[in-house]
């Protein structure tokens, strides 16, 4: 119960963020590909990637509760 309860919570956050916002999380955390392997697909340099990844980390973090992040255990995740 408690992972389709996380799954809805991160769906529905991941889907109040901007396209480009949901493919660099989807390519880091859902495709399990390393910030060089986002970098290489978006002809970004690493730092780039790393940088857009945590401010779009940081705004689906500010479209949950907090009890959603708990659940999500997203509190650390960069």
């Amino acid at each position: 119960m408690l992972a389709s309860e996380q799954r809805r919570y991160l769906l529905a956050a991941l889907g109040r963020l901007s396209t480009a916002d949901q493919a660099i999380i989807a390519y880091r955390y859902l495709l399990e590909l390393d910030e060089s392997e986002v970098a290489a697909i978006l002809g970004r340099p690493r730092g780039t990637v790393k940088s857009r990844l945590s401010r779009a980390l940081s705004r689906l973090r500010e479209s949950l509760t907090d009890q959603q992040v708990e659940v999500l255990g997203m509190g650390a995740m960069e």
